[in-house]
């Protein structure tokens, strides 16, 4: 197995990296060729664009094309930025697996996981799945990966959410003039996703995320890449890094999925208000990132972050929780998710990878600010050509260990077993430095905190 990763910054320098990949299997011919397409903005025209020139130039290659979070992206950023990876394999192999399309917002998880497990279970010499859950089942992939591990302890699940961390007004009850609604990242004007015949494709509220396989536009599917192959082998590791701190509140009031009302029986802005001294405003969201509240799902700590306040006081989360949980803040420091990361690096490079995928929530980025690269290098230490996925969820599960995460750091590392040949350096990451203008440092939020929680 060889992995090569390259970023581009104007799309027509894909013909540079066709030749670089034509080059390379010169000297290592592979079974399968598994590119990666990860763009930084919806545009089907770039899809469909750097899809057929790689079709073009590697016909047998499974090309998946997919948004990930803008977050990371400077927003005054003129440029379109795509990442392609290459996964050069020798006898293992990558079967993709879709299910839905799920257009309403009631969709049952379980029943979606149940489906891609029969999928799976189709499949000899299974080794590990990626999971690509699209933005309308966000609320129901905890569900999802429950189904879905079910009986399938020893089968290993990562993966994300693709959506690009835009929201709509609509999607909330409120009208596109409603401006007292409180957005994670300001609406924009949505692309229209068109097939293969030129139609406008429907989509519930607008689309907001971008699957793309083999040519074909995926809307509100499940992706799920059955990695298989006996000599196959994989490692993964993830990482919070947050603590738990102060006392628990449970959540009294809910209505619908995600959209939590109270409290402690008070509305749940108030938390906030009064622990962080944070009010529900136009950057709510970017005020509190620093703060996640968390559950405990059997031995582990999960991280959910809220991303609309409304003006009734009630807040929504994309990611699972549930009424009558117990929730509490989560405190971090730079050093301790160093730390934490520094371990997974190791353990990996034990592992001796010849691939990895890392998948990063976006709020790390936002919290370590010019610490996040410190935070990337251990793992491109690791392998230089390891790719970087930010999403808009992360997931793991393993053992009976892991769900639906938030957050958190996911590292999977690949290697075949009787390919002792090694990767060339070709990997390039371009990773934006990004600090939120007017948001208040670490040290005063956790001073406040404390002061309130003593």
């Amino acid at each position: 197995m060889q992995q090569h990763t390259f970023t581009l910054w104007q799309l027509d320098k894909v013909h540079e990296v066709i030749a670089r990949v034509r080059e390379i299997l010169r000297t290592y011919p592979a079974t399968q060729i598994v590119c990666r397409v990860q763009l930084t903005f919806m545009w089907q025209e770039a899809a469909n664009f750097l899809n057929a020139e790689l079709k073009r130039a590697f016909p047998q290659a499974l090309v998946v094309c997919l948004s990930q979070s803008m977050l990371w992206i400077p927003r005054d950023a003129e440029h379109t930025c795509a990442k392609l990876s290459f996964m050069l394999l020798r006898g293992s192999r990558v079967v993709p697996i879709l299910a839905g399309p799920f257009g309403d917002p009631d969709c049952d998880g379980e029943a979606v996981g149940r489906q891609l497990g029969e999928r799976l279970d189709e499949l000899p010499d299974l080794v590990c799945a990626e999971v690509l859950p699209p933005a309308e089942l966000f609320n129901q992939t905890g569900a999802l990966l429950k189904s879905l591990s079910a009986g399938r302890g020893d089968l290993l699940l990562y993966g994300s959410g693709i959506g690009t961390g835009h929201y709509h007004r609509e999607d909330y009850g409120y009208e596109n003039g409603d401006r007292d609604l409180q957005v994670l990242v300001e609406p924009h004007d949505w692309p229209q996703f068109t097939d293969a015949a030129g139609n406008a494709v429907a989509t519930r509220s607008g689309p907001r995320e971008l699957l793309m396989i083999d040519g074909q536009l995926r809307v509100a599917e499940v992706l799920v890449l059955a990695f298989c192959g006996p000599q196959l082998k994989v490692h993964a590791e993830f990482t919070l890094g947050w603590t738990p701190v102060g006392r628990e509140f449970e959540i009294t009031r809910m209505t619908g999925r995600g959209r939590v009302v109270s409290i402690d029986g008070k509305a749940a802005v108030e938390i906030y208000r009064k622990y962080l001294n944070v009010e529900p405003r136009a950057d709510f969201t970017y005020h509190i990132l620093e703060f996640p509240l968390t559950v405990k799902r059997g031995d582990l700590v999960l991280a959910r972050l809220p991303i609309v306040c409304y003006p009734d006081g009630s807040i929504y989360f994309s990611m699972d929780v549930h009424e009558h949980e117990k929730v509490r803040f989560a405190y971090g420091r730079a050093e301790d998710l160093l730390a934490h990361s520094r371990r997974c690096a190791q353990q990996l490079s034990g592992f001796m990878p010849q691939g990895m995928q890392l998948v990063i929530c976006a709020n790390r980025m936002l919290f370590l600010k010019d610490l996040f690269n410190e935070e990337v290098e251990y793992f491109s230490g690791v392998l230089p050509q390891a790719n970087i996925y930010f999403g808009s969820s992360e997931i793991y599960c393993h053992h009976g260990q892991g769900g639906h995460l938030g957050s958190t750091l996911v590292a999977v590392g690949f290697r075949e077993e009787d390919d002792d040949l090694t990767c060339l350096p070709t990997a390039c990451h371009l990773v934006h430095k990004f600090e939120h203008p007017g948001v208040p440092q670490l040290a005063e939020r956790l001073a406040f905190l404390l002061r309130a929680v003593t």
